[in-house]
């Protein structure tokens, strides 16, 4: 699918959304992704360059069973996960990769969270001003500080760049819009969240937005107070 205004129509029809340029109310989405909504093909053709990459990644992901997987011996499993998108307004489902990694002698095998297309590869370096990525993440277990467990029992991890503060990232809209502009943090660059089994990540599990928005909005609300 080619972004751009010949005559060949990159967008199809979605009953809800709203424009990742604007945040105006839509029934048109790319047809190649079908996720990423806009209201005019103006806007597609301004948005390109950020959804390159994301629409690229989200129109293959339905290969990822029969792909190649990142390394012999691992498989791959596809789970939900919640996106707070550093450009939009409002939290929206994705899907994510979790490999598992073979385990050998000395360790048992492992999980690991793929992090294209919502964090860059771009290395670290020694000027702070070009410094890349460095996808860590923060782990919740309870409902709001020192309140009771989650309900369903396991803890939401929160994926996100370590380096947001130091690399310029821009200022995550969808995380002010969601704490109407409460939080404390400097919340920055992307985020998403899954659900794991525990602070040691042995597992992965797909996130639930109804179930698990309100706790994450009030961590972001609240972090650093």
């Amino acid at each position: 699918m080619a972004h751009s205004t010949q005559k060949s129509s990159p967008l199809s029809i979605d009953s809800k959304g709203h424009c990742r340029v604007c945040g105006t109310k839509t029934t048109l989405l790319c047809s190649r992704c079908h996720t990423a909504c806009y209201c005019s093909r103006e806007h597609i053709v301004e948005d390109w360059r950020r959804h390159k990459a994301e629409c690229q990644a989200i129109s293959t992901l339905a290969e990822a069973q029969t792909e190649k997987p990142e390394k012999p011996g691992s498989t791959t499993e596809v789970l939900d996960a919640i996106l707070f998108a550093v450009n939009e307004q409002k939290p929206r489902m994705i899907k994510v990769q979790v490999d598992t990694m073979p385990g050998d002698e000395y360790d048992m095998p492992w999980k690991k969270l793929r992090a294209e297309p919502w964090f860059s590869k771009t290395p670290l370096a020694a000027d702070t001003s070009r410094i890349g990525t460095s996808v860590r993440s923060l782990l919740v277990g309870r409902q709001w500080s020192n309140g009771p467990p989650l309900e369903h029992g396991l803890s939401l991890c929160i994926r996100y760049d370590e380096n947001f503060l130091i690399n310029k990232s821009k200022n995550n809209r969808c995380i002010q819009h969601l704490t109407n502009g409460k939080a404390l943090h400097p919340w920055a660059g992307n985020f998403y969240v899954v659900r794991t089994d525990g602070f040691q990540e042995h597992n992965y599990f797909s996130a639930n937005m109804a179930e698990d928005l309100p706790a994450l909005k009030k961590y972001f609300e609240t972090y650093g107070r």
